[in-house]
C-alpha cells in the first residue's frame, strides 16, 4: 500500500476539523496532486507490468550523511531504475540547464533530485561491491501537462502518453534480478519517512471540531448505538470500535509530537462520547508507554492515520464490519 506523506496526512486531518492557512492550503493542494500522480502511476504499473519485477515504493535512504527519497524503484536484471513522479499541470520547458513554466524560471531544477539520487545510490552499491547500473526516470503523470526538453539529458523523461509503451518495453526486456545482495544493502540503509514539521498549537487544537467524523460525508453528527455509529446526515454506518480507534488515530496524527493521553482524547472527541469505552479501546488497541505509573498511563503515538496505524490488524477490523448488521 502506497502511503500518503506524513505532511499530507496532517494537512488532511486538520482540513477535516478546521481551516487551513493560505500557505497550508497551497501545500495541501500540491501534496494531494502529487500523491494522486503516484497512485495513478502505480495503477499503470499494475496493469502493464506482468513480470515479477522487484519494486519498492516511497523509499527513504540514508548513506554517509546523505538522505534521498524516491517515489519508486524498479529493478530489472543488473539495473536499478529510480523513478521520480510529478503531477504538474501546464507547460514546462527544459533549456539551458533550467526549467521554465510560462516563460518563468523555476526556482529548482527538477532533474537535480534524480541526479543526486543516482549518485548516492551508485556510491552505496559500489562501496558494497555490487555491480549494478543505476538509471533515472522522470515521469509527468498529468495528461494535461506539456513538456518540452531542448537540452540533452541522461535521464529518461516520460509524459503520460509515453508511459504504457515504456512499461511494455520493460516487460519485453525483463531479466530476473541477480542474487548479489542489492536488496539487503538497500534495506539496511532504508530509514522511516520524515514526519512533518507542522505542529498544532494548544490554541488551535481547542478550536478544531470535536467528535467522530463520518467517513462518507464528513459530518460530525453521529448517532451512537450499541455496536455502531451512524451518520445523521447520510446514514453511513461504521462499527463503533472502528470509529473510536480511527478517531484516536486522527488525534494522534494531528498531535504527532506528543504521547496519547486519555484526558486529551476525551477533550478531542467531546462530551458525547463515553470515557469508559475510550479507555477500553486504548487498552485494547494502543501500546502503553513505559516508565509511567498506572495513574499516568500514556500510549505510544505512531502519528499516522488509521489505515497505516493498523495495517497489521486490517483483517481484524474488516471482520468488525459484520457488526453493522447486528441488532
Amino acid at each position: 500500500m502506497r502511503k500518503k506523506s506524513h505532511k499530507l496526512q496532517w494537512l488532511e486531518e486538520m482540513n477535516h476539523r478546521g481551516e487551513l492557512t493560505k500557505e497550508e492550503a497551497n501545500v495541501y493542494h500540491r501534496s494531494k496532486l502529487g500523491h494522486k500522480g503516484e497512485t495513478d502511476f502505480d495503477k499503470l504499473c499494475s496493469y502493464f507490468l506482468d513480470k515479477p519485477f522487484s519494486i519498492i515504493n516511497d523509499i527513504t535512504l540514508s548513506y554517509q550523511e546523505n538522505i534521498l527519497q524516491m517515489d519508486k524503484i524498479v529493478v530489472n536484471d543488473h539495473t536499478i531504475i529510480l523513478i521520480d513522479i510529478k503531477n504538474y499541470h501546464g507547460q514546462y520547458t527544459y533549456v539551458n540547464n533550467a526549467w521554465y513554466t510560462q516563460q518563468k524560471l523555476l526556482s529548482h531544477n527538477i532533474y537535480e533530485q534524480l541526479h543526486r539520487a543516482k549518485r548516492i545510490t551508485k556510491r552505496l552499491l559500489d562501496d558494497f561491491h555490487i555491480n549494478m547500473k543505476v538509471e533515472g526516470v522522470l515521469i509527468f503523470m498529468n495528461p494535461q501537462s506539456e513538456i518540452t526538453i531542448e537540452d540533452e539529458v541522461t535521464e529518461t523523461t516520460l509524459t503520460y502518453e509515453k508511459i504504457p509503451l515504456w512499461l511494455m518495453n520493460l516487460n519485453e526486456n525483463y531479466r530476473k534480478c541477480p542474487a548479489n545482495g542489492w536488496h539487503t544493502v538497500i534495506q539496511n540503509h532504508t530509514i522511516p519517512s520524515y514526519r512533518t514539521d507542522y505542529i498544532c498549537s494548544e490554541k488551535r487544537l481547542a478550536q478544531l471540531k470535536k467528535g467522530t467524523r463520518c467517513q462518507n460525508c464528513g459530518s460530525f453528527h453521529m448517532i451512537q448505538k450499541r455496536y455502531t455509529l451512524s451518520c445523521a446526515s447520510c446514514s453511513f454506518i461504521e462499527p463503533k470500535e472502528t470509529a473510536y480507534a480511527r478517531t484516536i488515530c486522527e488525534y494522534g496524527t494531528i498531535m504527532h509530537n506528543r504521547s496519547l493521553k486519555r484526558s486529551d482524547i476525551l477533550a478531542f472527541v467531546g462530551d458525547d462520547y463515553k470515557e469508559k469505552y475510550i479507555k477500553n479501546i486504548l487498552n485494547k488497541h494502543f501500546e502503553p508507554e513505559k516508565n509511567f505509573g498506572k495513574r499516568h498511563i500514556r500510549y505510544v503515538n505512531k502519528g499516522c492515520q488509521f489505515p497505516y496505524w493498523f495495517e497489521n490488524k486490517s483483517d481484524y477490523f474488516e471482520k468488525l464490519e459484520q457488526r453493522k448488521y447486528w441488532k
